[in-house]
């Protein structure tokens, strides 16, 4: 098996975007408080806390752009912009921009779907489910790239990462350690990128 590697590349336009809007969106919040979660963050389709939140469709795309943190918001935006702009730069800013958004919708109906078998309980933000996506998309693409990721802090190929990871949410979502992160989320992302790159592989190519 031939080694890949990513192409170095500048900052891409979509990539940065989607960073400026998430970093809006956290500062909003920060002045609006719960009132955006409450309408802008996915709920599960029956929460025992009447009146604290209630599902709607718009969520499964709105809590991508939300986060708990500044920790969390830095963590996803780091891995969005390393990764993301390696893919907008082969893909083009608007399949890069489709296939992150599809990612995230994806990743919100997986954690909603295990939420309504009784897996979790809480409400969902974060962008990590579109990384997940981007990080798939681009293990396939450059599956013996070295990535030194924050945790755990080891050189590995991104392929490995992604397994890694994936076995990861699977241990943790079904065994319900880590409650407070989606797990599901995380397995739906990168579910929507798979499912991308497989139904439409002109539009995402790994080749």
């Amino acid at each position: 098996m031939t080694r890949h590697n990513a192409p170095d590349t500048a900052i891409t336009p979509s990539a940065l975007t989607i960073v400026v809007a998430c970093v809006v969106t956290f500062l909003a919040q920060k002045y609006a408080g719960i009132s955006m979660l409450r309408v802008f963050a996915l709920w599960p389709l029956s929460f025992e806390r009447i009146g604290t939140g209630n599902f709607e469709l718009w969520q499964l795309l709105t809590y991508g752009f939300l986060h708990v943190s500044w920790p969390h918001l830095i963590f996803n935006m780091l891995a969005l912009i390393t990764i993301g702009c390696v893919l907008e730069s082969l893909w083009g800013s608007a399949r890069f921009v489709v296939f992150y958004l599809v990612c995230v919708i994806v990743a919100g109906i997986v954690q909603t779907l295990f939420t309504g078998l009784g897996f979790s309980g809480s409400l969902v933000v974060g962008a990590s489910g579109g990384v997940f996506g981007l990080l798939i998309g681009y293990a396939l693409k450059f599956p013996r790239q070295m990535i030194l990721p924050l945790i755990p802090p080891v050189p590995m190929w991104a392929s490995a990462l992604v397994v890694i990871y994936a076995l990861a949410a699977i241990v943790l979502g079904f065994s319900g350690k880590g409650p407070y992160i989606a797990h599901f989320a995380h397995l739906g992302g990168m579910l929507g990128g798979i499912l991308l790159i497989w139904l439409a592989p002109r539009s995402f190519p790994i080749r």
